[in-house]
């Protein structure tokens, strides 16, 4: 640990920063694009620094979720892969939004990052 203040309580900042997610592929569509559940393998990468404990994953169209019964993906930090279904995936944009979980020392910390891209029209049937 390093960055120790001391007052009231000690606290230490780890010396690493959080990493970031910097990059999301979809190289995997599966299943209908109109109709019913499509199952998609959705890969990230983390820029450099302390990855999360956890993830939390959403994925938007037009600010409402498409995951099924909008429950959001949770996955462990070191995880950098999962197959997702989702309802209906149009040709569209849409929201990847991670909620990533950090510790930071003894401080539970959470960032968003957000990309947002067309993931239909790579579908293997």
């Amino acid at each position: 640990m390093a960055n120790c203040r001391i007052g009231e309580k000690t606290v230490c900042l780890p010396a690493k920063q959080p990493a970031p997610i910097v990059k999301v592929d979809i190289p995997e569509i599966t299943g209908s694009e109109t109709v019913s559940f499509t199952k998609m393998i959705m890969i990230w990468e983390y820029g450099e620094g302390e990855q999360p404990v956890s993830l939390a994953i959403d994925i938007q169209r037009d600010g409402g979720t498409v995951l099924p019964m909008g429950e959001l993906i949770t996955v462990k930090g070191t995880e950098t892969q999962k197959e997702i279904s989702v309802w209906r995936l149009l040709d569209i944009p849409h929201d990847i939004i991670f909620y990533a979980h950090y510790l930071y020392g003894t401080i539970p910390r959470e960032k968003i990052y957000t990309f947002r891209q067309r993931i239909a029209g790579r579908s293997k049937q």
